[in-house]
């Protein structure tokens, strides 16, 4: 820029505010602007890592620990400036110690609660509810809670699950075909019938958030996978696309008639190769792994599955409830 303007002489000249006509006029004549339609609005809703349920427990936990009291005291007191001059039991929280606050008898690094000793075990048994992996946990424990020594932590304790031993992945196929992301959530969905323990299931997931819903079937017939899908369509709107493998019940002209007053275009993957619709086939793996694992460990499918939904994806840090409800 100032080489382009080396070919210039300037000369600067000051002119009295009296003899000035208009002042700042190009401020006064602004270039004509298209005005902003938007009618949008947004919420912003105050969210703490554990529910109002927890927080007696929590509480009890920070009480009894000597740790956290020692902690919580030198935050309110200042961090000395030498680290030498720190207790040994919170001798690990002097490089983060900008980042601690306490409110409530609770401490935090920034908006991440501090788990007390006592309930590390418990919490990350509640990270783990989904019986994801150690980096799937990990980013959820991330987003929430903190403790030193976390990771290696967590990892140690999904390495000794029982349940993932017994159903983890020993030889991964190889990728499936990917559809193109859509723009939205729920503008794009796939749907597949699966059984387990003798029961059959409807599996709907939304192409962009990941998310799935799992329906029981009292039958396989059109009549009954219309009508569960109707309750979904209804909860969460009408898709622009729903995608199926073309069996008997959604090639019936029952749910052609259902794809045309509902205003959703029915598309139908390649006949006898799964992974052309291979969102779908992911999300019943993933259904089918949660299902056997709370099955063997005797825990609640339901809880598990909320646990799913609110665990970040290594592709976009944001959970499946995130990109699709914004929660």
């Amino acid at each position: 820029m100032l080489v382009c303007l080396q070919k210039y002489n300037f000369e600067i000249g000051y002119t009295p505010g009296k003899n000035t006509v208009l002042a700042d006029t190009p401020s006064r004549a602004p270039l004509a602007t298209e005005e902003d339609n938007y009618t949008g609005y947004e919420q912003v809703y105050p969210t703490l890592a554990k529910s109002d349920s927890r927080l007696p427990r929590i509480r009890q936990t920070f009480a009894d620990d000597e740790e956290m009291e020692k902690l919580e005291v030198e935050i309110r007191n200042g961090w000395p400036d030498n680290a030498r001059q720190v207790s040994e039991i919170i001798y690990p929280y002097f490089k983060v110690r900008d980042e601690l606050t306490t409110e409530n008898c609770l401490v935090f690094r920034r908006e991440r609660l501090i788990i007390p000793r006592a309930a590390r075990k418990l919490t990350m048994q509640e990270i783990h509810g989904s019986h994801f992996g150690v980096r799937s946990c990990t980013r959820r424990a991330k987003d929430t809670v903190y403790w030193p020594g976390m990771t290696s932590h967590i990892k140690d304790f999904v390495s000794t699950c029982m349940v993932c031993e017994q159903y983890g992945i020993r030889q991964p196929k190889e990728p499936m075909v990917c559809r193109s992301v859509p723009k939205r959530p729920w503008q794009h969905v796939a749907v597949d019938l699966f059984s387990h323990a003798d029961k059959s299931y409807l599996l709907l997931v939304d192409y962009f958030s990941d998310l799935f819903e799992i329906e029981k079937l009292s039958a396989t017939s059109a009549e009954e996978i219309m009508g569960r899908l109707k309750a979904q369509f209804a909860r969460y709107g009408s898709p622009e696309c729903v995608r199926s493998d073309g069996g008997p019940q959604f090639s019936a002209q029952q749910f052609a008639q259902f794809a045309e007053e509902w205003r959703f275009k029915h598309e139908v993957s390649s006949p006898h190769h799964s992974q052309s619709n291979g969102k779908v086939e992911s999300a019943v793996k993933e259904a089918e792994k949660i299902m056997k694992k709370c099955l063997t460990a005797k825990e609640d499918a339901y809880l598990t599955l909320l646990e799913h939904r609110n665990t970040p994806s290594a592709d976009t840090d944001l959970s499946p409830a995130e990109r699709l409800m914004e929660q």
